[in-house]
């Protein structure tokens, strides 16, 4: 009785091709993945800023006071929220924590104050970009309403 042998294992050419395929698989993923992920941070931040007018809205109605106010800051590439009131700033965000590249590009008004009503003066724009050249629209109307639109790159 003859025993039929089975190899077991790869060969060194099937190992190479699977590498290979792999390499290739990668070079085209990374890539992608980079671009990706530079858009995900100008989406996030965008959507945060929203968050932060519709948030500072409601603080404004809740306790029935004309006193906030959102500063926006091109060179700092920042925004704060204050209190008119008493002058004390609550808190500071930087897009530079989005390590991605994210700037301000341009806003009709760098002062976005709320009333106790719900409503927000000046209306405008605000423009963010990122370094692929994709950007971000941040709309806010008299109501508060803010939203936003993306032109991805």
């Amino acid at each position: 009785m003859k025993r039929i042998r089975i190899p077991k294992g790869f060969s060194l050419v099937e190992l190479l091709i699977v590498i290979a395929l792999t390499a290739v698989i990668a070079a085209i993923a990374i890539p992608q993945f980079q671009t990706s992920a530079t858009n995900s941070a100008l989406r996030e931040a965008a959507r945060g800023v929203v968050a932060d007018i519709s948030g500072t809205r409601q603080r404004a109605v809740e306790e029935n006071v004309n006193a906030y106010r959102l500063t926006f800051n091109l060179t700092g590439n920042n925004y704060a929220l204050s209190n008119n009131d008493t002058g004390v700033t609550l808190w500071t965000k930087s897009f530079d924590d989005f390590k991605r590249g994210v700037r301000i590009d341009s806003i009709d008004s760098p002062v976005v104050s709320f009333q106790s009503r719900g409503t927000v003066t000046p209306t405008g724009t605000l423009v963010l970009r990122n370094g692929r050249a994709s950007s971000a629209t941040v709309t806010f109307n008299i109501n508060g309403r803010a939203y936003v639109q993306f032109n991805m790159q």
